[in-house]
């Protein structure tokens, strides 16, 4: 049972994309259950990153077996499915 937030993308006057910022007490959150599903509601429009959060951390999702960022554009009234998100390793899970 994750903590995962959607971080909003920060961009320049030109539209490039800069960072991703992420507000504990502001940002979509939401936890994965017992099988690692989740789901968010009433997401803001907008370009979000996928945040994986430990109460010490947090981390940027990559796609799986890819060093890209799961990066998002929330549309209002669309439903957006990531799929399967499938990690052999995340960095709270190393020992």
């Amino acid at each position: 049972q994750a903590i995962i937030y959607l971080a909003l993308i920060k961009t320049d006057e030109k539209g490039t994309e800069l960072a991703a910022a992420m507000d504990p007490t502001e940002s979509p959150r939401t936890e994965t259950d017992e099988h690692g599903k989740f789901v968010f509601v009433n997401v803001p429009p907008g370009r979000y990153a996928v945040i994986f959060y430990t109460v010490t951390s947090a981390f940027l999702l990559n796609i799986p077996d890819k060093e890209e960022p799961i990066l998002l554009t929330v549309e209002p009234g669309k439903t957006t499915d990531l799929g399967e998100l499938s990690y052999d390793d995340l960095p709270t899970l190393k020992e």
